[in-house]
């Protein structure tokens, strides 16, 4: 039928209804829902990102299909921690496979096109934390990743919720900060060199090379 990413009026409008597209996948699933960036930055041509963050639900439509790993309890909707950059690497060939598109783990400077959406942002509402009289009141938790307001392109938690893991050189880092972070902090430049071992705060969502 054609790539379903690859219709040039998604281009630039994630933000709208009906303005994202999927992968198919094996036994009646879809892929994590994807938004098609313009040209531009480090891109020559269009190219799909990630909505959201990746989700407990599509790592567990992964351990199903592929064995290689226990599914996860609780809210399906909530990022997807706790996981090393190894695993993460496995789940996105395997994404690939599975799809027959060509998925990975953006670069710092694509992470940051995506993000800064040529500055169409949201007010700045970010699951950061904001304490009134020294009671936390907001960024307590990881939320679902469709909490919130979407930028210009129709990404979602881009900062704050789960910090997330880019390519910079040879290296990880991870940008946007957490809902650990304070919402003085919480911004798109924000970003931080990283392990690749597991924590509780760090996530990671994916882009996806059309055609």
């Amino acid at each position: 039928i054609g790539d379903p990413c690859g219709r040039p009026e998604l281009i630039g409008n994630g933000g709208r209804r009906g303005g994202s597209c999927r992968d198919d996948l094996p036994g009646d699933n879809r892929g994590p829902p994807l938004v098609v960036l313009p040209a531009g930055g480090p891109f020559v041509s269009a190219v799909a990102i990630s909505k959201f963050e990746i989700t407990i639900r599509d790592y567990n439509i992964y351990c199903e299909l592929s064995g290689a790993c226990n599914t996860r309890p609780g809210n399906i909707k909530l990022p997807l921690t706790g996981i090393s950059i190894e695993e993460a690497e496995k789940f996105v060939s395997w994404l690939s496979k599975a799809s027959g598109s060509k998925y990975r783990i953006p670069s710092s400077a694509e992470w940051e096109y995506a993000a800064t959406a040529n500055g169409q942002q949201p007010k700045k509402n970010f699951n950061c934390q904001v304490s009134q009289n020294n009671v936390l009141i907001k960024g307590i938790s990881l939320q679902s990743v469709d909490t919130g307001e979407g930028n210009g392109w129709g990404l979602y938690n881009y900062v704050g919720n789960a910090q997330e893991w880019v390519r910079s050189d040879n290296s990880w880092k991870v940008r946007g900060g957490a809902y650990t972070n304070s919402m003085k902090q919480c911004d798109v430049s924000l970003g931080s060199s990283h392990s690749g071992r597991p924590d509780k705060i760090t996530g990671f969502r994916i882009v996806r090379e059309l055609g």
